[in-house]
């Protein structure tokens, strides 16, 4: 599963480990923490690997190579279902929390998310414009 790491805020040590294939957060917390989760998701990665990546997001504001989440990008694509502001990330994972890990409902992180601009929907296409839903939960 391709994946980065976002530092929230770049004074504050809270990152949210991102899945960029479902869009939503794998993991969050503490610099310390992040490292723990990324050691137990694949505990065969050298310590300087998982240390480089913690060190781009610092820098970058994203541990991504091509560039997902730098700190400059305001917003990030949550669940197809609209842009995240950056500066809500910490709520997010707070919203994931209180449901022990588990995608919050559709309409709880609603008031987090920007709308698609139309032109963000003309980049993507029309798969964006009605994503099924199959997770009974989220509706």
């Amino acid at each position: 599963m391709s994946s980065f790491i976002i530092k929230a805020e770049r004074d504050i040590d809270f990152y949210v480990w991102w899945s960029d294939n479902i869009e939503e957060p794998l993991g969050w917390g503490t610099r310390a923490e992040i490292l723990g989760m990324l050691f137990e998701d694949d505990h065969r990665a050298p310590l300087a690997q998982r240390l480089q990546r913690l060190a781009r997001a610092d820098e970058y504001g994203t541990s991504s190579r091509i560039g997902d989440c730098r700190w400059d990008d305001e917003t990030i694509i949550f669940r197809q279902q609209g842009l995240l502001p950056r500066a809500d990330l910490r709520a997010l994972c707070q919203m994931y929390d209180a449901r022990g890990g588990k995608a919050p409902k559709r309409k709880a992180v609603a008031h987090l998310l920007m709308p698609w601009e139309d032109d963000d929907l003309d980049r993507l296409g029309d798969a964006t414009r009605a994503w099924p839903t199959t997770d009974p939960e989220q509706d």
